[in-house]
């Protein structure tokens, strides 16, 4: 019995050594597993972090990659609007220099005195000017009849005129004038010597030139307001007297268009670059103003 018993206590300490073996055993093996774990949470977080620095390298690459490409795109567009800006410029440029090229010169006064050799004034002297040649889209001629002063005052643009002065009764005379603001030049006509013996049996009344008087001419818009640079061409009935049937003239600033003209019937016509032309009838029988209105185009 007590061999028997000593044997179970054999077993029963070796089995508790297996025992407190196998518990010790697993204690390690837990910490081992403790440590893996730790080991591998380390493992996880180094991982993470080289993770993020990778991304974080990876984005500035990118950044990096974009940040020229940027810079590129925005030197392009630089680029393309300097270039823009030279065409707009030279288009500009161009512009300017066409709108020069046609700039309309200066209207001004312009006064003419015709006198014959003794200094006297010489009347319903017809008039002639013809300017030279310009870019601008003006009118080069003018016209009118001196008045019982010798007078004629027009309004004419600014450029080299060549003026003719004539009259049955005198030599008929050529002048230069250089237009290039207000002006008042006088010119002096020979009497015409008349050689040929005279009909008797002419009727006197048949040739006998009519009265010329002073023609006022307004050229306004729609609402009253005056028109500058309207161009007005009159043309007379024909007459038994050898007088000058037509005249011609400028607007001023204040729309008006002074003239001296024989008494007549006329078709005048006003015309301008931005108006309808319109023609009207006038019965010239003494000092007279007339109105005309235009409607834009």
């Amino acid at each position: 019995m007590s061999a028997l018993a000593g044997c179970s206590t054999d077993d029963e300490s070796a089995n508790g050594s297996e025992s407190e073996s196998d518990d010790g055993n697993e204690t390690d093996n837990d910490g081992e597993s403790g440590d893996d774990a730790e080991t591998d949470e380390l493992e996880g977080e180094t991982d993470e972090d080289g993770d993020d620095a990778e991304e974080e390298a990876g984005e500035d690459e990118d950044e990096d990659d974009a940040e020229p490409e940027e810079g590129g795109e925005d030197e392009d567009d630089t680029e393309a609007d300097e270039d823009g800006d030279d065409t707009e410029a030279e288009s500009e440029s161009t512009d300017e220099d066409d709108d020069s090229a046609a700039e309309e010169p200066e209207l001004s006064e312009f006064t003419l005195r015709v006198i014959d050799v003794n200094g006297d004034p010489a009347e319903a002297m017809l008039v002639a000017g013809e300017g030279e040649p310009l870019d601008a889209d003006v009118p080069l001629e003018f016209t009118g009849v001196t008045g019982s002063e010798g007078y004629h005052h027009n309004r004419i643009y600014e450029n080299e005129y060549t003026i003719e002065i004539d009259h049955p009764d005198y030599e008929g005379t050529t002048i230069e004038h250089t237009h290039d603001g207000p002006s008042e030049v006088t010119a002096e006509l020979d009497v015409e010597v008349d050689t040929d013996e005279p009909d008797e049996d002419a009727d006197p009344s048949e040739d006998e030139a009519p009265d010329h008087a002073e023609l006022i001419l307004r050229a306004v818009d729609l609402d009253g307001d005056p028109i500058s640079g309207a161009v007005v061409s009159g043309e007379g009935e024909p007459h038994e007297a050898d007088i000058p049937l037509e005249f011609t003239g400028i607007t001023g600033g204040d729309g008006y268009h002074h003239n001296l003209i024989y008494e007549n019937e006329y078709t005048i016509e006003v015309d301008h670059d931005d108006y309808e032309p319109t023609t009207v009838e006038h019965t010239h029988d003494g000092d007279s103003e007339l109105t005309v209105e235009l409607e834009l185009e």
